[in-house]
C-alpha cells in the first residue's frame, strides 16, 4: 500500500486529481482509500437521505442539475412528437432527480416510461426511502434497452467513472436510441485515468447532513475523448442537433480537460 501512495504522489496534477496508469490502478488505491467507492453503502445512504431531506423542504421547486440541456432535448421530442411522452433512459441518474422533476411535466405517467441506471448498491438503497419507491432503478443499461423501446438517452458526468467509458454508448447506439443526450463531459485531447479525491459532502443535492463525518470519498476515474464518441456517432447515423459549452461542471482539471455538451439525434 505505502508503494502505492508514495508512487502516486509524483503524479499529483491538482489537490483532488492524482493522475495513475490505469482504471485499474486507480481503482486499487480508491479501494484503500475508501472500500467499494462509488458503491460504498454510506455514499448511497448519504445521498438519499440528502435528497430527501431536500424535497421536504422544497417540494415542487427542485430544479436538478443539467436540467437546461434535458429540457433542450425533450423540446427536440416533442417538437417531432407531439401528445406523446418520451420514454427516458438516465444513466448515472443518482436518485432519480431529473425523473422527479419531469414529473411536472408530464403528470405519473413519467414513472412508466423512465429508468435510472446506477450500480447495484444505489439500486438497493433506492428501494429504502418512499420517494424513490415510485421511480424504476435498474443495474443493467443491456436489459431495460432490450426490453423498452427508449426514446432519450441522458448522461450527466457518469461515463468517465466507469472502467469502460465508450460501452454504453456502443449499447444504446447498438439500439438506435432517437435521441442521445451527453452533459457535464470531462474531455481531455489525450486521455488519462486518475483517482479523485472528493469529500461526502459534495456528493449529491442540497445542504449537508451534519449528522454525517465529512469523510473523504474517491472514485477511479478517466477523461474521454470527443473525438472518438463523436466518431461513434457518426459511424452509426446520428448527427449532432446541439454543441455548446453550457455546463462546465464536469472538469475536474480546467489545464486538461475541457467540457461541452452534445445531443445527438438518429437520421
Amino acid at each position: 500500500m505505502l508503494k502505492i501512495l508514495e508512487k502516486l504522489k509524483r503524479r499529483v496534477v491538482s489537490s483532488n486529481l492524482f493522475v495513475t496508469e490505469n482504471y485499474d490502478y486507480a481503482e486499487k488505491l480508491c479501494e484503500i482509500k475508501n472500500k467499494s467507492c462509488y458503491q460504498s453503502e454510506i455514499l448511497c445512504k448519504y445521498r438519499f437521505e440528502k435528497m430527501s431531506n431536500l424535497l421536504e423542504v422544497n417540494q415542487d421547486f427542485f430544479i436538478p442539475p443539467s436540467l437546461n440541456i434535458l429540457l433542450r432535448c425533450i423540446k427536440l421530442f416533442v417538437n417531432s412528437n407531439k401528445s406523446i411522452i418520451p420514454s427516458f433512459v438516465d444513466f448515472g441518474g443518482a436518485c432519480g432527480e431529473n425523473i422527479l422533476f419531469l414529473e411536472s411535466i408530464f403528470g405519473d405517467e413519467i414513472y412508466d416510461k423512465s429508468w435510472v441506471i446506477e450500480t447495484p448498491a444505489q439500486v438497493e438503497e433506492s428501494r429504502k426511502w418512499s420517494f424513490s419507491r415510485k421511480i424504476r432503478f435498474s443495474s443493467s443499461l443491456k436489459s431495460v434497452l432490450k426490453s423498452n423501446k427508449i426514446d432519450i438517452f441522458f448522461t450527466s458526468c457518469a461515463i468517465n467513472y466507469l472502467k469502460n467509458p465508450y460501452d454504453p454508448i456502443m449499447q444504446v447506439v447498438s439500439e438506435k436510441v432517437p435521441y442521445v443526450i451527453l452533459t457535464r463531459n470531462n474531455f481531455s485531447k489525450n486521455p488519462f485515468t486518475f483517482a479523485q479525491k472528493s469529500f461526502l459532502s459534495e456528493n449529491g443535492n442540497g445542504k449537508h447532513l451534519k449528522k454525517y463525518i465529512d469523510r473523504e470519498i474517491w472514485y477511479p476515474s478517466s477523461t474521454i475523448s470527443e473525438t472518438k464518441i463523436k466518431n461513434i456517432f457518426n459511424e452509426n447515423h446520428y448527427s449532432i442537433k446541439l454543441e455548446k459549452f453550457i455546463d462546465n461542471t464536469g472538469v475536474i482539471n480546467e489545464k486538461k480537460c475541457y467540457s461541452k455538451d452534445l445531443i445527438f439525434m438518429l437520421n
